[in-house]
């Protein structure tokens, strides 16, 4: 919507039931849950009979920040039941999906998250992108406010007086970049 790219009075008609769910990375509990569950699917339709994930490809789970969030999991753990073999455990080397997979003494490969922050247990650093300070200023405020807003369950009152703003001057900049009401608070949200 701040971009121009989507009209607004067609989101606010969409935007009936706002459903928000936490990324995987802040839902530890969820991971080997749903590694699991997805373990079980696929060698049901692959046809292997694999005993889980072992102890070291447990741990290299939780580890990973999952960009991709679930189905950035789902991807790994159907490659992995692919590549495991069968009445054994899934490994680390099977999650990684490389023939020259550091788990089996190759190199890090680039493409692969598990390489790159498996290994330290640290998500790999961004680049960022090279752009004027307003806009990167632009940027971190409109995540800052989103933080801000989901640590609060989206009350505007109490996000406006953590971040120093009058209620009407955090109305304006969520209406700047398009940062919708989380939840009605009887007002003019």
């Amino acid at each position: 919507m701040a971009g121009g790219r989507f009209r607004e009075d067609l989101f606010y008609r969409l935007n009936v039931v706002q459903v928000v769910i936490p990324p995987l990375r802040a839902r530890q509990e969820d991971i080997t849950v749903i590694a699991d569950h997805v373990l079980q699917t696929c060698s049901t339709k692959m046809n292997k009979k694999l005993r889980g994930f072992s102890q070291p490809a447990r741990e290299l789970l939780l580890r990973y920040s999952y960009p991709g969030n679930v189905r950035e999991l789902e991807n790994m753990v159907e490659r992995a039941v692919a590549l495991g073999r069968d009445r054994e455990p899934i490994q680390p080397s099977d999650l990684c999906g490389f023939q020259a997979c550091p788990y089996l003494g190759g190199e890090p490969q680039e493409s692969c998250g598990f390489c790159n922050e498996g290994l330290t247990g640290k998500p790999k650093k961004k680049e960022l992108s090279l752009t004027a300070l307003s806009t990167a200023r632009e940027a971190f405020e409109k995540e800052y406010i989103l933080s801000v807003l989901e640590r609060v369950e989206g009350s505007r009152t109490t996000a406006s007086k953590i971040l120093g703003l009058s209620r009407k001057a955090l109305w304006e900049k969520c209406k700047r970049y398009g940062i919708p009401s989380a939840r009605d608070e009887g007002d003019d949200d």
